[in-house]
């Protein structure tokens, strides 16, 4: 009797097909997470700088109006190099809302948009309100 020799090659590692395959989902989550990133350090100034806005408005009631405000947030957001630039009135007075009932409250909303590709853009929404007691 005759022995054949079957010649089975055992597979070692991934093949192309699934190479290029995970080499495009990666790519394409590169793509987001860069594209994403600056916006969400965008947001994490604009909360820091709010944090900030919070801590001198219950140690100093005299800048409890728009214009001092305005001041602290411009003065912060330049500090942190944000894009966001509230020293203009037009800008300051689109993103900023200010309450006083019952307490004083700061409410700021801000939207930044980047754009993906084609018809597709990333759009991150801001929207914090803080209050200091009186």
């Amino acid at each position: 009797m005759q022995k054949t020799a079957i010649n089975k090659r055992k597979q070692h590692g991934m093949s192309g097909t699934g190479l290029m395959t995970l080499l495009g989902i990666l790519a394409f989550v590169l793509w987001i997470f860069f594209t994403a990133f600056p916006l969400v350090m965008e947001n994490m100034r604009l909360n820091k700088a709010m944090d900030f806005l919070q801590k001198e408005l219950a140690n100093n009631k005299t800048e409890r109006n728009a214009a001092g405000i305005q001041r602290i947030l411009s003065n912060t957001l330049s500090i942190e190099g944000s894009t966001v630039k509230l020293h203009e009135k037009e800008t300051f007075n689109r993103l900023i809302t200010i309450s006083r009932n019952p307490s004083f409250s700061v409410t700021m909303r801000y939207n930044q948009e980047a754009h993906l590709a084609s018809d597709f853009w990333l759009t991150v929404k801001f929207d914090k309100t803080i209050e200091v007691s009186d």
